[in-house]
């Protein structure tokens, strides 16, 4: 097994020059592999990138960074079309409007966004012990019990 005192100081930083430009794990195996010409498998590789301390790219974690802004993105778009005339359809409804996200948050069974009568914006999420959860964009945000008793009734039909 290789360990990083049998790789050159040359041979480590451009290992590191080569990470930091965003690869994965897969494309630092190819990297030693094929360009400084070590042969190490996966396992290795993940050892020598763990002894470096190198932040290695995610692509999971980039595309579920990229749809959250997509979707803040749109919200934003969405809410300020909204704010400049109010819809007969908001006012019917007392103006909450609840979506479910396609992707799963962390510890939780269902999340989505709500915004409610005054604007506002939240993200809800159901915990699995049934627990339902709001993040406001404002801290300490409380709705109005009207829209509270709206988002809860919303919410049941969207989650039947």
């Amino acid at each position: 097994m290789m360990s990083v005192s049998q790789f050159s100081v040359e041979q480590l930083e451009q290992l590191k020059l080569a990470v930091a430009k965003g690869l994965d794990l897969a494309a630092a195996q190819k990297y030693i592999n094929e360009e400084l010409q070590i042969p190490l498998s996966y396992m290795e590789t993940r050892f020598l990138i763990s002894d470096l301390g190198l932040e290695l790219f995610d692509k999971n974690a980039a595309l579920k960074q990229e749809e959250q802004q997509k979707t803040m993105q749109d919200q934003q778009q969405e809410a300020m079309a909204k704010e400049g005339s109010e819809s007969l359809d908001a006012k019917a409804t007392g103006g909450v409007q609840v979506t479910q996200d396609s992707v799963k948050r962390p510890g939780a069974v269902a999340n989505g966004q709500v915004t409610f009568s005054d604007g506002e914006h939240s993200s809800w999420y159901i915990t699995p012990e049934g627990q339902l959860g709001l993040d406001s964009q404002t801290p300490g945000y409380q709705p109005s019990q009207a829209d509270i008793e709206e988002f809860q009734q919303a919410l049941k039909n969207l989650l039947s």
